[in-house]
Parts: C-alpha cells; structure tokens; sequence
C-alpha cells in the first residue's frame, strides 16, 4: 500500500504532462477540422509511447520491455473506446467546444488510467525500485 501512496504524486505529474499533451492533439486536430475519431487515434499513437516511456522512468522506475509496452499498450487501448464514447457525448450530443470536452474526458479517464498503469507496470515481480522518491 505504500508504494501505490508513493507513486501517486508522481503519477499525477505524468498524467498532467500527458493529459496537456492530449488536449493539445485534440484541440488542434479538430480545429483542422478533424473529426473526433481521428482527434483520438492520433492522440493514442503519440500518447502510447510517450506515457509508457514516462511511467516506466519516472513513476514505476521499472525496466524497459517490449512485454511491459505490450502490456500497457493493452491497457491504453482499453480506454480508447471510453474516451471516444465520452467525446462523442460532450462533444457531439452536447455540442460542447473542444476546449471543453477534452479536459473533460482528461479527468474522466484518470483514474482508470491509474489502475491500468499500475497493471501493466507495477507488477509483482518486475523490476523496479519502487522505494525511490
């Protein structure tokens, strides 16, 4: 219990640098003019690599693997699907702006973002030092 309590601030940070990251992907795309199908694969492709080279180095300090990318990339794709729905609901059916409806998917996505990080990487067993601040 005490390393999840550990990684939290240091999640936090990572989620907020990917979370600005995407926003910014969702926002230019669609003031481009793309739709918000496309806004979130393109987010997805840049975000997968980017957050799983984060998490690894900064909030789990765990070792690089193609099993561990595999792993989260699994996990990610999992939320493709809810983040895509939520856009649609914000942004389609409610006919909110962008500016709007990304940072809200943002914090929808947060936690289960966590636990399906914490599944993918934290694993018993994998290679970490968890107990570095």
């Amino acid at each position: 219990m005490k390393s999840h309590l550990l990684q939290i601030p240091r999640y936090t940070l990572v989620a907020i640098f990917c979370a600005l990251l995407h926003n910014a992907i969702l926002i230019t795309l669609d003031a481009l003019g793309a739709n918000v199908f496309w806004c979130q694969a393109a987010s997805a492709a840049v975000l997968t690599p980017v957050g799983y080279l984060t998490m690894c180095s900064f909030t789990y300090h765990c070792e690089r693997s193609w099993g561990g990318f595999a792993r989260y990339s699994a996990a990610l794709l999992t939320n493709f699907p809810v983040a895509l729905l939520v856009l649609w609901f914000t942004r389609d059916l409610l006919a909110l702006p962008m500016w709007i409806a990304a940072p809200f998917s943002s914090g929808a996505m947060f936690c289960w973002n966590y636990m399906t990080s914490t599944w993918a990487l934290a694993r018993p067993g994998a290679s970490r030092a968890m107990s570095r601040g």
